[in-house]
């Protein structure tokens, strides 16, 4: 298989966004990769090697338009969850998702959890 096309595109959700916080990336993936194409391609895009990789595959199907007579096809996907090293990140996530400001964020959930106990 061509390392080229083992990775589709990165899956830019807000839970894969608070999840690559957490030094985990999640990317679509050609169907009949698996997790060693998918370590291999890592190295090769980004020069990192992943501690672990998961796999998840959706089943497609069919699903209704709402308010019309129509069904449109839902297709097959792959996804792979990567996770590495501490310290380790990759700098197309990180550009969507300051990390900085995520740690700024917890730190004033925790202030005001703090000064709602406190009254």
């Amino acid at each position: 298989m061509d390392l080229k096309s083992v990775i589709i595109k990165p899956i830019m959700s807000e839970k894969s966004l608070i999840m690559a916080n957490k030094g985990q990336y999640s990317f679509y993936i050609q169907p009949n990769a698996t997790k060693n194409h998918v370590k291999q391609a890592m190295l090769d895009y980004f020069g990192t090697t992943p501690k672990s990789v998961t796999t998840i595959t959706t089943k497609g199907g069919k699903k209704r338009v709402p308010g019309k007579r129509v069904y449109r096809s839902i297709p097959t996907l792959k996804k792979a969850i990567v996770t590495l090293k501490r310290g380790d990140s990759i700098p197309l996530f990180e550009q969507w998702y300051s990390i900085k400001d995520s740690q700024k964020q917890v730190e004033n959930d925790t202030k005001t959890k703090k000064d709602k106990k406190s009254k």
